[in-house]
């Protein structure tokens, strides 16, 4: 799967001409760019339009050998395309919850799709003041992933009415697709 516009290289098994954006059907992208880089192989860029499945097919006779001959139907390329962020569902304790930080605090977050933890932190920190009262790895021992959800068990205990809020580092995570 892919998040990004990528390059596509079509490898044929001799020196061709004539192969061109045109000749490239891309339902759900644009496929753009098909250069030749040599005798034998062209490159595209394809950009995707929507999440979802995006498929390149590469029609008979798109490029001619020396002798005339067109290429044989290509092999069908399919790719997913993801593009939008993960996205919370849900979060335990839940927000606005209350007397909560009795005992060490174990704080779950459930997202709308499989995620990965990419590196960086997650910060527990006192919303009056911003003030950063713990922080974890999200690559550490107290920092789990289990598909969706990512369940982080913090040491300190909290003070008795305030208010405290989760923060994850931009990049922290994201879904399979990057």
């Amino acid at each position: 799967s892919t998040n990004t516009t990528f390059t596509l290289p079509f490898t044929l098994n001799e020196d061709a001409t004539r192969l061109t954006a045109s000749h490239v059907t891309a339902p759900n992208a644009t496929a753009d760019s098909v250069a030749a880089s040599s005798a034998s192989v062209y490159t595209a860029t394809v950009t995707p339009t929507n999440d979802g499945s995006v498929t390149l097919d590469v029609a008979a006779n798109s490029a001619q050998d020396s002798a005339g001959n067109g290429n044989a139907t290509a092999s069908r390329l399919s790719v997913i395309y993801d593009a939008t962020l993960p996205q919370l569902l849900s979060s335990s304790p839940a927000n606005d919850d209350v007397d909560v930080g009795k005992a060490r605090l174990r704080v779950s977050l459930t997202f709308d799709e499989e995620i990965k933890v990419n590196g960086g932190n997650v910060d527990l920190i006192r919303l009056a003041d911003r003030e950063v009262i713990e922080t974890l790895s999200l690559l550490g021992d107290s920092v789990t992933l289990e598909l969706t959800v990512i369940t982080a068990q913090f040491a300190k205990n909290l003070s008795q009415n305030e208010v405290y809020g989760i923060v994850i580092n931009s990049g922290g995570i994201s879904d399979v697709a990057g």
